[in-house]
């Protein structure tokens, strides 16, 4: 679902329950600096849902 909408970079992929219980345990623990925040917050101003959400719709919709 992230594919192509520039998120790619600030999300984990996880397939399996197993694999987002471990993602998650690590990132809970993970230290989330400052730069970490000023770089999701660069990334997330380039960030256009409605594009994301029309790319979707092209998916679901194709001929």
């Amino acid at each position: 679902m992230i594919e192509e909408t520039g998120l790619e970079t600030l999300c984990e992929i996880a397939d399996t329950k197993s694999e987002i219980l471990e993602k998650t345990k690590i990132l809970f623990n993970k230290n989330f600096t400052n730069e970490n925040q000023k770089n999701r917050l660069k990334i997330l101003a380039k960030f256009n849902p409605d594009n994301s959400a029309k790319k979707i719709i092209d998916l679901i919709f194709k001929n």
